[in-house]
């Protein structure tokens, strides 16, 4: 179980990219006015905000829709563990790395026990938001390797040179691969 002090180091050592996506996490976890609980919930909504941005840069960089239109459609959807997974497959064409879900799979109960009001100790918490930043390493480096972005990270120039498609067209792409969606006004 991590401790406050290995808990600091991590949050200090991480890449940059990380410490701008979660802004500056080595000074939430360091204030003695936040909750070991509250730093739980932000930092699994900054997780689940960075699985949409990777569905959102696949999409656009090997997909070709539009920008605009998918990132709103991605703010529609709603994304539960499983069925973010099968988006992932769908838009990268493979399964969501077993090492990545294996980094998280302690957070995730940890998380869901502090969400149903379940006595968690400090060290647990603490446990878990270290394993997320480690998650959140290892899932930029393996987006980054593979598909060339870093979801935990900015992504402006993702897209990358070449037209995309129109918004109709876009529609059609985003339904056919199961994004719940509207069609959009001409």
């Amino acid at each position: 179980m991590a401790s406050v002090r290995q808990l600091l180091a991590k949050a200090n050592s991480t890449t940059e990219d990380i410490k701008w996506f979660f802004d500056n996490p080595e000074l939430l976890f360091s204030s003695e006015h936040i909750s070991w609980k509250a730093c739980v919930v932000f930092v699994f909504s900054e997780i689940e905000r960075a699985h949409g941005r990777c569905l959102y840069a696949g999409l656009i960089k090997k997909h070709r829709t539009s920008a605009t239109l998918t990132k709103q459609k991605i703010a529609q959807q709603h994304f539960t563990k499983e069925n973010f997974r099968k988006f992932f497959k769908t838009v990268f064409g493979e399964s969501f790395p077993v090492t990545l879900t294996s980094k998280i799979k302690g957070a995730e109960k940890t998380r869901n026990d502090v969400a149903h009001g379940k006595n968690v100790t400090d060290k647990r918490m603490r446990q878990a938001l270290y394993d997320m930043i480690e998650y959140a390493e290892a899932f930029n480096e393996w987006t980054n390797e593979n598909e060339r972005f870093r979801p935990f990270g900015d992504l402006r120039g993702v897209k990358g040179r070449g037209a995309a498609l129109n918004a109709k067209t876009t529609f059609w792409v985003l339904k056919g691969m199961g994004f719940s969606a509207k069609m959009p006004n001409a």
